[in-house]
């Protein structure tokens, strides 16, 4: 069983990030040099992580804005409390462009994502290229392979989350299905602007809110 290091990349200059091939799955291992604090990244979308319990942040969390930040920080807080290691699942790129190539300019890159998530402490990022194969998913099928990867003992998400083929789950699907198997899910309302607007990711797109708002 070899490990090969690809390449090294400087990414602050307080760590670097190294992108890793094990056999057929890749991770970047991001070490801080100064603080010794370090994040797998994986671009795998259920990979077996060595873990016995973790707090699971999941959602597109394509420009890490204000809503996206509660929903992670709820998921830090909850790993940190109850000595858990702590987890985002989200996609790379925005899923929109699967099926309507262009309709969704990326707000961050994986690489700014990987930086921001790192620098919250956050233990593992799994951040798969979406895919029509992996958007196709049944919501139950999807449901059962987190739980078999990542072995949640709680999940966070946003209010409006949708997985699995059609979207055809959602949040509350999701807070059913994992709490008939002794999961916790929490749901995150809406983060407002203060004129009351959504943050949203497609309104920062459009112009309407400021990233910042």
């Amino acid at each position: 069983m070899s490990t090969e290091i690809i390449t090294d990349i400087d990414v602050f200059s307080e760590f670097f990030l190294k992108v890793v091939i094990f056999h057929d799955l890749w991770y970047s291992y991001i070490e801080f040099a100064e603080i010794g604090v370090s994040m797998l990244i994986y671009n795998e979308p259920f990979p077996k992580l060595n873990i016995p319990v973790s707090s699971v942040a999941i959602g597109t969390f394509d420009g890490l804005h204000k809503g996206h930040l509660t929903v992670i920080g709820g998921a830090l807080k909850k790993a940190e409390a109850d000595g858990e290691a702590s987890v985002v699942w989200c996609f790379s790129s925005p899923p929109k462009n699967v099926f309507s190539p262009g309709s969704a300019e990326p707000l961050m890159s994986p690489e700014e994502k990987a930086e921001a998530l790192a620098s919250l402490g956050i233990d593992a990022v799994i951040m798969p290229e979406p895919t029509r194969e992996l958007l196709s998913m049944e919501a139950d099928a999807f449901i059962d392979s987190l739980i078999d990867a990542l072995k949640p003992s709680s999940v966070f998400c946003g209010y409006n989350f949708t997985f699995g083929k059609n979207a055809s789950g959602n949040a509350e699907y999701l807070s059913s299905k994992l709490g008939e198997r002794g999961v916790e899910v929490n749901i995150t309302s809406a983060v407002l602007t203060a004129d009351g607007t959504p943050v949203s990711s497609s309104l920062i797109r459009s112009g309407a809110i400021d990233f910042d708002d």
